[in-house]
């Protein structure tokens, strides 16, 4: 057993006994009004496409980065395009049953006290059809996700916008992406889970956007993903000013070269020949991806000193 592995085990047996204690101080917890990180937490962002190209842009994580002073806070984004409760995106030339356990595996290497955990826009195609379905895939992902024992906060899809001829107009389906956030919204509510409705957050109407937020309606721009991370700051349940995207453009920066680094550890190009079924070709090259990882701490350090640049100037949370 390495130092990782003995670290790790320390971490889940201490958060083990902290929740085993609070349930047996409060019989019945009440769901917080807020979401705060602290010192030391490591955020795992986990869903589909909407999550995933928050990696190309790093708007959610600059922003909670300056919004939130503590130390030590570190995040992680495992979303993968295309991808559903079922973990059906991340099956590659295998079964969903792989995928899913996939989906469970990075999420347990990544070792979250907390997860965001957005899933829905891919189900929601479905219909009134898939609803049932896609409640009992949700229901089953997040009884395998508490076994990490890190505090879950489930995020609504968003609203399509219309962006006029010769995109179709988005509001029928619309009302499937409301009927699977209210969906997820009960399940939130069952669980005694947070919950963050961005279809409250990103309002659209049915007119043809002016200033639209997405490139086809349903894809956010990098203005756009400005605007998904004050959403997703409000959800949390904490008010900030308009960012100052000059002052947050360095440590920006640094989350994106990060999370390029990070993408190429756990989602290594030519996966299929480093790790699948044609590894036999270049499956030599899978004692390399470890060397990414003390780039990716120094990466860290760099965001952290950034971090700590911006909150002496107060960052975000100053009044």
């Amino acid at each position: 057993m390495n130092l990782n592995t003995r670290t790790r085990g320390r971490r889940r047996f201490i958060r083990a006994i902290a929740m085993l204690l609070l349930t047996i101080a409060c019989a019945a917890p009440a769901r917080a009004d807020s979401i705060a990180l602290s010192p030391g937490d490591r955020v795992v962002m986990l869903g589909a496409t909407f999550v995933e190209r928050e990696v190309r842009y790093g708007c959610i994580e600059a922003m909670l980065c300056a919004y939130f002073q503590e130390s030590g806070i570190t995040f992680r984004n495992l979303a993968w395009s295309g991808d559903t409760v079922f973990g059906d995106a991340r099956a590659g030339f295998d079964t969903a049953k792989e995928g899913y356990e996939r989906l469970l595996k990075h999420v347990d290497d990544a070792d979250p006290t907390i997860m965001l955990v957005s899933y829905g826009q891919n189900e929601s195609f479905k219909g009134k059809d898939g609803l049932e379905e896609f409640e009992a895939g949700m229901n089953r992902l997040l009884d395998d996700l508490a076994k990490n024992n890190a505090r879950i906060v489930l995020v609504s899809p968003a609203l399509h916008e219309n962006l006029g001829p010769p995109l179709p107009d988005p509001a029928e389906h619309n009302e499937d992406v409301r009927r699977y956030t209210k969906a997820i919204g009960a399940i939130a509510e069952k669980r005694d889970l947070y919950f963050v409705d961005m279809t409250a957050l990103l309002p659209v109407t049915k007119e043809i956007a002016r200033s639209p937020r997405t490139d086809d309606g349903m894809h956010f721009t990098e203005s756009g993903y400005w605007d998904v991370a004050a959403a997703l700051l409000k959800g949390l349940g904490h008010d900030a000013p308009p960012p100052d995207l000059e002052r947050l453009a360095p440590l920006r920066a640094a989350i994106v070269e990060k999370n390029r680094l990070f993408f190429n550890v756990w989602r290594a190009q030519n996966d299929t020949y480093i790790y699948g079924f044609r590894k036999y070709e270049q499956g030599g090259h899978a004692a390399e991806i470890p060397l990414f990882l003390p780039f990716i701490a120094d990466q860290e350090k760099q965001i952290a000193a950034l971090r700590g640049e911006l909150h002496g100037e107060k960052g975000l949370n100053a009044q």
